[in-house]
């Protein structure tokens, strides 16, 4: 298989796929193959064929290659196929080498919902404090309620203080359970007082009792005395 022939013979099929059953099965290959074929598969990110970016995104994720992040950085943010923009992010949240912040900001703004999503994912799973200030602006604009919990749960591992007040809003009057739900744990996590009194409130308050469970485990996570009689309330 790691021959020079056998990877050019399995790009060459990866690259003339008729479909996408096939091109999938060519990926396979190719990342079993590994480092061998990373070259080409590289050459094959500029392919005029959408597919083709994809699956060699694919492969060289799977394969583990560090050098295709710039131009796995670039396809994130310039390729105009909302598959391939959505596989570059994952590509991002597994390789550390091609996590760019600059990138990966730009892509908050994404006009598909899911690529908004999976990008704040990777913001906080980066957990670079520069990074906290656009994911608070686009919070406030975000009209995706899953795009905006995603926001909420990267400032919570991003422990952004200058959040605080915008995710107590939501904690407090947000319809929607799991973005409330998923507020009052980022805000158990970002700490203070502020923050901790509102997930208090939240334990014994909230109309919902998955969100004032989750209070109670953030809350008693967190490790303030001070909220131990709102915890034994809240039981």
């Amino acid at each position: 298989f790691k021959d020079p022939e056998s990877v050019k013979k399995y790009i060459g099929m990866f690259k003339s796929a008729p479909d996408k059953n096939v091109t999938m099965m060519t990926v396979r290959i190719l990342s079993g193959i590994g480092m061998d074929a990373a070259p080409l598969l590289r050459e094959a990110l500029g392919s005029d064929n959408p597919n083709v970016r994809v699956g060699a995104l694919m492969a060289l994720r799977n394969i583990g290659d560090r050098e295709s992040a710039p131009a796995v950085r670039k396809l994130l943010v310039e390729d105009p196929v909302d598959v391939v923009r959505a596989v570059a992010v994952s590509f991002c949240m597994q390789m550390p080498a091609a996590q760019d912040a600059e990138s990966l900001v730009r892509a908050l703004k994404d006009q598909n919902a899911e690529i908004r999503i999976m990008t704040a994912i990777a913001l906080g799973m980066l957990g670079e404090a520069k990074t906290a200030a656009p994911v608070r602006e686009a919070l406030v604009k975000e009209t995706d309620v899953k795009a905006r919990t995603s926001m909420v749960i990267a400032l919570g591992k991003l422990h952004d203080a200058g959040a605080v007040d915008l995710i107590v809003k939501l904690l407090g009057s947000d319809p929607d359970v799991s973005l409330r739900t998923n507020a009052a744990y980022a805000l158990a996590e970002i700490g203070g007082k502020k923050a901790l009194d509102a997930v208090a409130r939240a334990c014994v308050s909230d109309t919902d009792s998955d969100v004032r469970k989750i209070a109670a485990t953030g809350l008693g996570a967190a490790g303030d005395r001070t909220y131990l009689a709102t915890l034994v309330k809240a039981l």
